[in-house]
This record gives structure tokens, C-alpha cells and sequence, in this order.
């Protein structure tokens, strides 16, 4: 009896060790990402504080529940060297108050056996001052597929973006945002 136990036990040790090890916690593969699967990054500067009501800021349809009212500033839609999409969001609140930030996504597949999308913040605006303030730490983080309803706002830019599109220019980009918001009131 002890014997088994034993075995069972250390069995056990070496499953969760294999899978451990195996697993690759982060980026696995992105589109066309090197073959080591490691994802670098491309510096761009941050544009100029945005005015909140000039421009031509793009509603995002959610949901019927949704409170707020995310905005993307079409003109600055870009899509960086590493296959990042850069864009400038405001995430107006229901009370109308702007919450503007630099942020980007990036499409990738094989996040734990499913596809996803990744999210970084580069830079909240201060809208008073007229300047970004940098996070100090700000990382590309993995937040799901088109089922994850911990973020709603992003799951949509997953829908627009990754799911039904492969996008390789900024003007495909900006008629499928368009369209899907569009589509979707």
C-alpha cells in the first residue's frame, strides 16, 4: 500500500515537472514571429496629445450593457514592424469623462491551445498638461480569445481584427473597424 502511494506520488512530481517544462508561459508563436518565438518589440514615438472631441474618433459598439463609450482615433491607426496595430484609445466613461491612452494589440495563436489577443498600454494622456505619462512597467499581456469576457472593449478589437481579417495595411484596417462598428449598431 505504501508502495503505491510512493509511486503514485513521485508519477504525479513528474507530470507536473514535464509539464513545466514544456510549457512556455508568454509569447509562443505570433504572426510571423522568428523562429526562436521570441517577440521584439518595435519602438515608435508617441504621437501628440489628442483632442478628445476633434478628429475623427471612431465609436466601438459592445454591447446593450455596456456603459461606457471607447473611442479609437482613426488617424492613428499604424501597424508597427513586429506586426503590432498602435492605435490611440479613449475609453470615455458614461459620464463623458475621457480616459486616453497609447496602447497597441497584436494578434497571435497558440495561447493555450487557443488563438488570443495581446494588449499593452504604452501611455496614459494627461489631458490637463498636455503630455503621456509612461507606466513603469507595462508588458504585452495575453488576454484571451473572442470568449474571454473579462475585457469586453478588447474582445471586440480581437472580433475586428484577428478573427475574420488578416490584415496587412492600415487602410484594411480602418474599413474593418468601420464596418464591424458599423455593422454592429
Amino acid at each position: 500500500m505504501f508502495n503505491k502511494l510512493i509511486l503514485i506520488v513521485l508519477f504525479s512530481i513528474s507530470i507536473a515537472h514535464t509539464q513545466a517544462e514544456t510549457r512556455e508561459w508568454g509569447l509562443q508563436r505570433l504572426p510571423d514571429a522568428p523562429k526562436d518565438n521570441k517577440f521584439s518589440e518595435t519602438e515608435m514615438a508617441l504621437p501628440a496629445i489628442p483632442n478628445p472631441d476633434t478628429g475623427e474618433w471612431l465609436d466601438l459598439y459592445i454591447n446593450e450593457t455596456h456603459t461606457g463609450n471607447p473611442r479609437i482615433l482613426l488617424d492613428s491607426l499604424q501597424i508597427a514592424e513586429d506586426n503590432s496595430i498602435r492605435y490611440l484609445f479613449n475609453n470615455r466613461s458614461a459620464s463623458g469623462y475621457n480616459n486616453i491612452t497609447a496602447e497597441g494589440v497584436v494578434c497571435a495563436e497558440g495561447f493555450f491551445n487557443s488563438d488570443g489577443l495581446l494588449q499593452k498600454t504604452f501611455a496614459y494622456a494627461d489631458l490637463s498638461n498636455q503630455r503621456w505619462i509612461i507606466p513603469r512597467r507595462s508588458e504585452w499581456k495575453v488576454l484571451g480569445g473572442k470568449r474571454n469576457a473579462a475585457d469586453p472593449v478588447r474582445r471586440v478589437l480581437y472580433e475586428i481584427i484577428c478573427v475574420n481579417n488578416k490584415i496587412t495595411h492600415v487602410n484594411q484596417l480602418r474599413k474593418a473597424l468601420i464596418q464591424e462598428a458599423g455593422s454592429r449598431r
